[in-house]
């Protein structure tokens, strides 16, 4: 009987499959002449990687936007990704052309990795957007790049050829409101690996 129990108790417990698979990603910035980014990504392309996400900080690198938009010529399944952007040095509407661009030319390929802003903005002389500027500007690219008008000032102003897909926003957050806030309002969250554990708790209780 004790045999028969702890046979029954370890299948119990058998860990489940994940629903998902496993993916990896490279995170990099723009560090070389942009024929060069675009070689490095085919070449992790063919190697099997699942993702390569670009930081952004004009004062240290090439445009990211720009690199990504090579990048997305040059490759067919990787997606792409922002690691990650801001609302200050480049204001929600530009970020959305900017998205509806790459989109454009990686389908269903590319997400916008946002951030309130870290050496981009502060290299720059100003400061990381507030939570309720973050949210606004989130608000903003979001409608823009959905077809619709995203000012009550200008309700017949709308983006030309918005993306054909969707274009997931994932909000980079590391403390327990930017964490919430970014559980309520992105696609997807970024943070760092650090305290992952209870990270995750706190985004199951305000998911």
């Amino acid at each position: 009987m004790q045999s028969n129990s702890a046979t029954e108790q370890s299948i119990t417990h058998r860990p489940t499959q994940p629903t998902e698979p496993f993916r990896i990603g490279i995170r990099t910035p723009p560090w070389r002449p942009l024929p060069e980014i675009a070689d490095f990504a085919k070449r992790i392309e063919d190697l099997g990687f699942d993702t390569l996400s670009l930081s952004d900080s004009p004062m240290l690198w090439r445009d990211s936007m720009t690199a990504l938009a090579v990048i997305a010529m040059r490759t067919d399944r990787i997606a792409l990704s922002t690691a990650v952007t801001n609302p200050i040095t480049r204001p929600p509407v530009q970020l959305a052309s900017s998205c509806r661009t790459v989109a454009e030319l990686a389908p269903a390929r590319f997400r916008l990795g946002l951030a309130t802003g870290d050496s981009a903005v502060l290299l720059g002389g100003g400061r990381p957007a507030r939570m309720v500027e973050f949210r606004e500007a989130v608000r903003i690219i979001r409608t823009t790049l959905a077809g619709r008008a995203p000012f009550e000032s200008a309700p017949h102003t709308t983006m030309v050829d918005p993306p054909a897909h969707h274009v997931p926003i994932f909000c980079a957050a590391d403390g327990p409101k930017m964490l919430a806030l970014a559980v309520e309002i992105g696609d997807g969250v970024i943070t760092n690996n650090k305290n992952l554990v209870k990270k995750r708790a706190l985004m199951s209780s305000v998911a």
